[in-house]
């Protein structure tokens, strides 16, 4: 895996939960009971937002250094990587176009018909806060790997100068 591509996912990815969080700061205004589920959604999204940040800024000193790896078990995880802020972005996508759907103005009905689709929608919001919340988890894990990586890369650096 090259860092553009890394870097490339990591932007799309995060660029997704740009759009998702203001869903559902909108959803949030006029959810009524289901508040509490919207408000923890965005939750666990804005925290995925600032585990890419921290990854994006992490793979910008990475990059800078040239302490990328194709091959091995580095190069594994690269891929794994990689493979993770696809599906990551594709779920995001999903729970965006949900969104999109349960914000719809409607003319005739639409508290009640929003209230509806909000509660038709709730296991779905439920079942996207535990994809949400485990793409975090990964990419938090794989941003600590890549860091150790870097502090052991850089110590070995130190001293083999």
């Amino acid at each position: 895996m090259d860092p553009l591509s890394i870097t490339t996912g990591a932007l799309a990815l995060l660029g997704v939960c740009i759009s998702v969080c203001a869903q559902l700061r909108k959803i949030k205004v006029g959810a009524g009971e289901a508040k509490a589920r919207v408000g923890g959604l965005l939750s666990d999204v804005d925290n995925l937002r600032h585990v890419l940040q921290s990854m994006e800024a992490t793979l910008d000193d990475l990059e800078a250094r040239d302490l990328f790896q194709n091959t091995g078990h580095i190069g594994a995880h690269w891929q794994s990587l990689a493979r993770s802020l696809k599906d990551g972005r594709d779920t995001m996508t999903a729970l965006e176009e949900m969104l999109i759907l349960l914000n719809k103005d409607v003319s005739v009905l639409d508290s009640t018909r929003r209230y509806l689709r909000m509660r038709e929608s709730a296991e779905k919001i439920v079942d996207y806060r535990q994809h949400v919340q485990s793409y975090r988890d990964a990419i938090q894990f794989s941003l600590q790997t890549i860091t150790v990586y870097n502090h052991a890369f850089t110590t070995l650096y130190t001293l083999d100068a």
